[in-house]
């Protein structure tokens, strides 16, 4: 199942994160954590280093990339990521907290690339278009990208801490808690990489289980054809979303299938929510029965909710299963399998400048960040009372000077009324998702990121001033 491309989105984030976004984080120790620099790539130059460091944004390690010589560039990577996983087109949230120093231009990158195997890219972008602008604290940045059109060897994040021709130029880039997620949980599950890899197979005596160029999209489809009476073969997309997948949080499935059966022969697919150890907190048959299967390819689509225990994971399951009918047999082809969640999530980002009661104004929210939910609510804190304030949503991010403060999103609808901040230099705003049409802005869709700031009057400077912002990913 093909993703909707995304543009870009830069978010200069505060390091505060309310919750983390949803998804499948493909780093492997990017908050150097095992107190190394394993499962990094680095490209030195003569004299530079790359060393874990006690000074770190979040837990126990961080690292620092020092570059000395001029003109170089010393380059870390997390590289070839999610092969098999990441698919063409897939939203990806990249989010790192990094800071830096430099001299006689010094600078630091961030780039991201989707690998062809073998060599070559199929996009590359400098993240924030240029060079980080880092300062010697740290921050939180986080991007929201798409795979590009040929990820048969992954995607990278690449850190770069590069000096210029001046003499003395020195570039030094510390950087934590790292991580590149795509809301993709299955792995191979379009079956790309012509094989099955990726997935877990449980035959029975003389079934079988192959890639084939039998599909319904793509180059490949899966074919699993079990001949042998009263018995069960299985394929497994197993223990996904470990540390990352919640209890009750939403999961969407969708794959296509077709098949041929003997008399008495059917196929399940069954979404069990895994315990650590063994067992399971919930399990259940998604269309409450067998497949209702033909010859032809049909796209099929649940949504479900993790179970109270997920430490293990989730599992989707296919069954091709027979009776005891003389020559019964399943003929199943699976393709197109996809395993995302549904859940929302919040992020500070772009912080706020002081204003007349001497601290920045923040924004912060309530309720469920999901389509449809009528529980959601906006708030903005720190206002100077008896000033005006205003909520505002935009489609896409942004970092301009305005009034006192910072303008952070762009596209930008107004939601309505002007609020007089009260005593408690509180304001807040249901959304509901009529509000939305209210004013003439388009409601949200699952999977979309909004970005909410109030703008409000201040007695000090130009007279006005911008709360900090607000990226709201929405869920189901």
């Amino acid at each position: 199942m093909k993703k909707t491309l995304l543009p870009t989105l830069l978010l200069a984030c505060s390091t505060s994160l309310a919750l983390a976004a949803p998804g499948n984080d493909l780093t492997t120790n990017g908050g150097f954590e095992l107190g190394d620099t394993s499962s990094w790539v680095s490209f030195p130059t003569a004299n530079s280093t790359f060393n874990v460091t006690g000074d770190s944004n979040s837990g126990a390690f961080a690292a620092e990339l020092f570059n000395p010589d001029a003109p170089a560039g010393a380059v870390i990577k997390q590289a070839n990521l999610g092969v098999g996983t990441v698919q063409p087109g897939d939203s990806i949230t990249i989010s790192f907290a990094a800071k830096g120093s430099f001299a006689n231009g010094g600078v630091a990158f961030a780039e991201f690339f989707s690998e062809i195997a073998g060599g070559g890219t199929s996009s590359n972008q400098i993240l924030t278009g240029g060079p980080l602008p880092l300062t010697g604290d740290w921050q939180t940045f986080c991007f929201t990208t798409t795979a590009g059109s040929d990820v048969s060897g992954g995607v990278t994040l690449q850190m770069v801490a590069a000096t210029g021709a001046a003499a003395g130029s020195v570039a030094v880039l510390f950087i934590d808690d790292v991580s590149v997620k795509v809301s993709e949980f299955a792995a191979n599950g379009g079956f790309e990489q012509g094989d099955t890899s990726g997935w877990q197979y449980f035959p029975t005596p003389n079934s079988t289980f192959d890639a084939t160029m039998d599909f319904n999209t793509g180059a490949f489809g899966g074919s699993l054809n079990n001949p042998d009476m009263t018995t069960g073969a299985v394929i497994k997309q197993a223990n996904l979303g470990v540390g990352t997948i919640n209890p009750g949080d939403p999961i969407n499935i969708s794959f296509a299938a077709k098949g041929d059966f003997g008399i008495g022969s059917i196929c399940f697919a069954e979404f069990f929510s895994e315990i650590a150890g063994g067992g399971t907190s919930a399990n259940e048959f998604l269309s409450g029965g067998p497949l209702p299967l033909s010859t032809d390819w049909q796209t099929f689509s649940f949504s479900t909710t993790a179970g109270p225990d997920v430490s293990g994971g989730v599992t989707l399951q296919f069954a091709a299963i027979n009776g005891a009918v003389s020559g019964s047999f399943a003929n199943v082809s699976i393709d197109d399998v996809t395993i995302t969640s549904g859940a929302g999530s919040t992020m500070n980002y772009c912080i706020a400048a002081p204003n007349s009661t001497g601290v920045g104004a923040v924004m912060s929210s309530t309720g469920t960040p999901g389509v449809g939910a009528q529980d959601f609510a906006i708030q903005a804190s720190g206002l100077p009372v008896g000033s005006f304030a205003l909520f505002m949503v935009g489609t896409e991010s942004a970092n301009a000077p305005s009034f006192n403060g910072r303008q952070c999103i762009s596209n930008v609808c107004r939601l309505g009324p002007i609020f007089s901040v009260p005593a408690s230099g509180v304001v807040s705003r249901d959304l509901p998702d009529s509000v939305y049409s209210m004013f003439g802005c388009a409601p949200p869709i699952v999977g979309t990121s909004y970005f909410f700031q109030a703008v409000y009057r201040d007695s000090v400077g130009t007279g006005g001033n911008w709360t900090d912002a607000l990226c709201v990913q929405f869920g189901q």
